[in-house]
């Protein structure tokens, strides 16, 4: 099996050696991998979880819910990553999360 980090580190360096001035990963699933994207670069790169949580912590906010595909809401590597700034993230229960999930793939991922 691939490591999906070390894939997404290459290709984040080989945007880097691209000229690009920073990294954007757009997906909350891969962030599971982001240290081992930003340890491959040089270059600003934009952690969406960071960036949530310290912008929750400015405004005093700790405690969020989270709406997400399954994995996403399930995993606990938001969870984790929000108990580090004092933030509680509370997800919807199993039935309300395969209804949101379904909805995210067979309703706004079309192709």
């Amino acid at each position: 099996m691939a490591d999906h980090g070390q894939l997404l580190a290459y290709d984040a360096k080989t945007l880097e050696q691209a000229g690009a001035d920073g990294i954007l990963l757009a997906t909350n699933t891969m962030h599971k991998v982001a240290h081992k994207i930003q340890s491959a670069i040089s270059i600003p790169f934009l952690h969406l979880l960071q960036a949530t949580a310290l912008q929750l912590s400015t405004h005093g906010i700790t405690k969020v819910g989270l709406l997400g595909t399954r994995f996403t809401m399930s995993d606990g590597f938001y969870q984790a990553y929000m108990a580090d700034f004092g933030i509680d993230v509370i997800t919807p229960n199993a039935d309300t999360q395969d209804e949101i999930h379904r909805i995210i793939f067979d309703e706004l991922c079309l192709a």
